[in-house]
């Protein structure tokens, strides 16, 4: 409880500054900010993904079906918020819309708990007989199965951060629009993505989780090798074209995003259960870790694109980036994944529909 009330302070804090400040106290409320929402962030994030296998427990359907409804969660308040905080920053300014946001956003975070199923018993933790901190982490990460699965999730984190940063240059530099283009873009890729999380637990049965993974990356890579191809009048206007391309982004996205948690779990579930919010805990460090490299690359080619020679040529970098991410984290993901073990005599094996 006490994480969620931080994580809206941090918010709060990282939107106070003003320029009637000096610049020592604009940087001091900023780092402040950064540093609260982050940290209480992750304090909530653990928990709250580790509540997949906590609630699901035996139930392989009803652990999928949680995860899936935590991946629609997190797109749908992304979709809610990019729609309701411009028109809160134009009527209110930054400081007084990132409060109207964080009241109703930490009354929400309060919730999740209260959707323990009825006769559940919290599980007393067990200290770890390897030791905690580094070490443990260390060892998730040693976990050839989890660490396979790691790259490509942060692959595709990488490449959802790279177009995001890039989607208002896209429609400013490759579409002759502006800023106000981008809910074009947004807005098709949320049309798509939404209704698709109905799908994944069924997709998740019927292909097995790693295949729908690795089937989701390459096909969000290649949409994103189309996002980089954009300026052109394929179907109808290039916005046209571009609305298309974006919607079609929408149900790969939601399958990744509705088998995260689902599938950290299951690596959990296999190295014995007992440490699944050390795994989602090493999740978030290396997603949150890799997002900041991708934003830092985005960066780079955003700066580079100021230059009118590489205008054009850097803006289509960034969808070729994106889709350069992912394809790197399926490789990384066929390299590290551990060689199927052949079941002996009456043995099934449960290997999440790998291949």
């Amino acid at each position: 409880t006490w994480s969620g009330w931080s994580v809206a302070l941090g918010l709060v804090v990282s939107f106070a500054p003003g320029l009637e400040q000096s610049e020592v106290v604009r940087w001091a409320l900023l780092l402040t900010g950064f540093t609260i929402f982050f940290v209480g962030y992750t304090f909530y994030s653990i928990p709250l993904w580790s509540l997949v296998e906590d609630f699901g427990g035996e139930d392989k359907r009803e652990r999928a079906v949680l995860s899936n409804l935590l991946g629609a969660g997190l797109l749908g308040a992304v979709a809610l918020v990019s729609i309701a905080s411009p028109a809160l920053i134009h009527r209110f300014g930054y400081a007084r819309a990132a409060i109207y946001v964080a009241i109703p956003c930490t009354l929400l975070m309060l919730l999740p708990p209260l959707a323990r199923p009825p006769g559940y018993v919290q599980r007393v933790p067990e200290a770890s007989a390897h030791g905690g901190g580094l070490k443990s982490l260390g060892r998730a990460l040693a976990d050839r199965r989890f660490s396979s699965v790691l790259v490509l999730f942060c692959g595709s984190q990488m490449a959802l951060t790279t177009v995001n940063v890039a989607s208002p240059f896209i429609a400013e530099r490759l579409l002759n629009g502006d800023d106000g283009d981008v809910t074009k873009l947004m807005g098709p890729f949320l049309g798509t993505a939404l209704p698709s999380f109905a799908l994944v637990p069924w997709i998740s049965r019927r292909l097995g989780w790693e295949r729908a993974m690795v089937g989701a990356t390459l096909g969000l890579a290649v949409v994103y090798l189309g996002v980089s191809a954009l300026g052109t009048a394929v179907v109808g206007t290039p916005m046209t074209t571009a609305m298309i391309v974006f919607g079609l982004g929408g149900p790969m996205v939601a399958v990744l995003l509705g088998l995260e948690g689902e599938a950290i779990a299951e690596c959990a579930r296999a190295a014995g259960g007992r440490e699944v919010s050390l795994y989602f805990g090493a999740f978030n460090l290396g997603v949150k870790a890799l997002n900041g490299v991708a934003t830092f690359a985005t960066g780079v080619l955003v700066t580079v694109s100021h230059d009118p020679a590489w205008r054009v040529g850097a803006t289509r970098g960034m969808g070729a980036l994106a889709a350069g991410m992912l394809f790197v984290g399926c490789a990384l993901y066929f390299v590290l994944r551990p060689p199927r073990a052949a079941p002996g005599p009456g043995t099934a094996v449960d290997d999440g529909g790998a291949t």
